[in-house]
């Protein structure tokens, strides 16, 4: 009885956002690639920060990515690609 009570509890405070949110934990990782001296170059091969550890696949490339180009000014502000600065990037 207790056991099924305290997964109850446990499902409701996953349910009530007791969970740190997707979008709070990849503010913490952006931040933390951002400031990173030597940042990951591959995403899925280097190891990742802690503050990234509970971010999506997906998410984390794109940070990553960004970080790597945007050295580069691939990005505008608004995280449009420049299209003819990211024809430079292999030359």
């Amino acid at each position: 009885m207790r056991a099924r009570a305290v997964a109850l509890l446990i499902a409701a405070a996953a349910l009530t956002g007791c969970a740190e949110s997707q979008d709070k934990i990849a503010e913490d990782c952006a931040a933390k690639v951002a400031q990173m001296k030597s940042p990951p170059k591959h995403a899925m091969s280097d190891p990742r920060p802690a503050e990234c550890e509970g971010l999506n696949d997906e998410d984390y490339v794109v940070i990553v990515t960004h970080r790597a180009y945007n050295d580069k000014d691939i990005f505008d502000e608004e995280g449009v690609v420049d299209p003819e600065k990211i024809d430079k990037v292999d030359e």
